[in-house]
């Protein structure tokens, strides 16, 4: 990535590498799992090795500027909300679909029923 002091927009997606040492062995199945749930993508089974133990970064990660974003639209049926996501070559300028799920400071949902206020 460029200099330390770039701004990147909202939305950016950004690939990290860095190294961490296994705590204990593990299959690459779990290892996975173990990844993702300190990532916070995913739970972790009680059953895998690795879930009694955080992970560390044993360097300071390298970023990578994949120079796509992430495009997010909340969708609300009768089963509920739905969050699409997809990833596009422009940034993201829409509501953030947290907020509109949740209130939060959105106060328009252009997808919204207005017979639902």
């Amino acid at each position: 990535m460029s200099g330390d002091n770039e701004i990147f927009p909202r939305s950016s997606i950004i690939q990290g590498f860095f190294e961490t040492a296994l705590p204990c062995d593990a299959t690459k199945e779990q290892i996975m799992e173990w990844v993702a749930h300190n990532l916070g993508a995913g739970g972790i089974s009680i059953d895998n090795p690795l879930s009694k133990h955080g992970m560390e970064a044993l360097n300071e990660p390298i970023l990578t500027d994949t120079r796509l974003y992430l495009h997010q639209k909340a969708e609300r049926s009768n089963k509920g909300w739905t969050i699409h996501s997809w990833k596009e070559n422009t940034p993201f300028t829409g509501p953030d679909p947290m907020e509109v799920v949740y209130g939060g400071k959105q106060t328009i949902n252009v997808d919204a029923d207005p017979t639902d206020e």
